[in-house]
């Protein structure tokens, strides 16, 4: 079998570009993955059980946040995946009623998580409780997080997605010209009969 490369520039130059285009087109996806794990927020260990919470978006904000819990045996350090966990949120430096949400194997991506969709629906200091109801141990944890304001991000996201993919462009069609339809010094001068 013989393999053979092309010499020419205007392919070499269309697979750059190719190349290119996926490489840019993958960057940024990368940040807005949202996926159990997130942002570690702590890991406390109580009673029976080690709790690793996480969080997505971090830092939080208002609206939805996908909060997580792995729940391991301190025992033996295997996985729990028979416990009933509930997150409650109530809010510390101002009003507002404290809001209990399940968190669930079915809300995670990965299912070795138990997932929450808790909803902040104000700014501030919250103060977050999380309940495990295990075979070996019921346990508490609470701790405050701080939640922010939903910063606008559509504009910032439509110009990372967007300005890769001009220049791309630009430079597929500057390179497509190839050197036998380069630029030559009448290109600049004009038309100066």
């Amino acid at each position: 079998m013989n393999i053979t490369f092309s010499t020419n520039p205007s392919t070499f130059h269309l697979w750059l570009a190719v190349g290119l285009a996926i490489g840019l087109l993958m960057m940024p996806w990368s940040g807005w993955a949202y996926a159990n794990g997130g942002t570690i927020l702590r890991v406390d260990k109580v009673g029976a059980y080690e709790l690793t919470i996480t969080a997505s978006p971090f830092p939080l904000e208002v609206g939805v946040n996908d909060i997580s819990v792995l729940l391991g045996r301190l025992s033996d350090s295997q996985l729990v995946l028979d416990a009933k966990v509930t997150m409650t949120a109530e809010p510390v430096d101002h009003s507002g009623q404290p809001q209990t949400f399940p968190a669930t194997h079915d809300n995670a991506t990965n299912k070795l998580y138990y997932a929450a969709n808790v909803v902040f629906p104000t700014a501030g200091r919250w103060q977050l409780t999380i309940q495990v109801a295990g075979s070996e141990d019921s346990v508490v944890t609470t701790f405050d997080v701080q939640v922010e304001q939903r910063r606008s991000l559509s504009f910032l996201r439509y110009l990372i997605i967007g300005l890769p993919l001009a220049v791309i462009v630009v430079i597929f069609f500057v390179l497509r010209r190839g050197p036998e339809q380069g630029f030559d010094d009448h290109d600049l001068e004009g038309d100066e009969e």
